[in-house]
């Protein structure tokens, strides 16, 4: 059996109809009279995704001073704290030396907005987050999204020093 890609459908009351951007692939994966096993997945809101932007963007403009030049943009920031959180792929290389590991480490900072490294020894750690991006077959299914949510929403109220209900509160008022 091939491997499907999700598809998003609408229910008439009477049968299951692909949405207008879904079509094509159903048209591609699909055969006509042959039965297949469907299962409900829910759907992320646009308001959950647009309020955990806001969150990290009141959390980025509070950030201390110290903190601050660590995150030149609401993305690192955010990138980061999935990858704190554990929402992440973790790759490990392993070098000859320490300083082979630190050329190593200058590259992926220079050459990657969202994933991070870090040497211990001549070991090198990447972490690249997980893909938020709201869109058909997401990398994050409903319940991941808003688990990762309220990770990094603890993690950033941490870091600048209030409860995460404020914050919540906080990025309500200016979302």
């Amino acid at each position: 059996m091939k491997d499907l890609r999700p598809a998003v459908f609408t229910w008439t009351g009477e049968a299951m109809v692909p949405t207008p951007e879904s079509l094509p692939l159903c048209m591609r994966q699909f055969d006509k009279g042959e039965l297949y096993q469907m299962r409900a997945m829910r759907e992320r809101s646009v308001k959950s995704h647009n309020e955990f932007m806001a969150l990290v963007k009141e959390a980025f403009d509070n950030l201390p001073e110290h903190l601050a030049s660590r995150f030149p943009t609401v993305s690192r920031l955010r990138y980061w704290c999935l990858a704190k959180c554990g929402y992440c792929a973790e790759k490990t290389r392993i070098f000859q030396t320490r300083h082979d590991a630190k050329v190593f480490e200058d590259y992926v900072i220079e050459s990657s907005t969202t994933s991070y490294c870090q040497v211990e020894s001549n070991v090198a750690m990447i972490w690249t987050p997980t893909s938020q991006r709201y869109k058909y077959d997401p990398e994050m299914d409903y319940e991941e999204f808003e688990k990762s949510k309220e990770a990094v929403l603890e993690l950033l109220a941490d870091m600048i020093g209030v409860h995460p209900r404020e914050l919540k509160r906080n990025a309500g008022k200016a979302a």
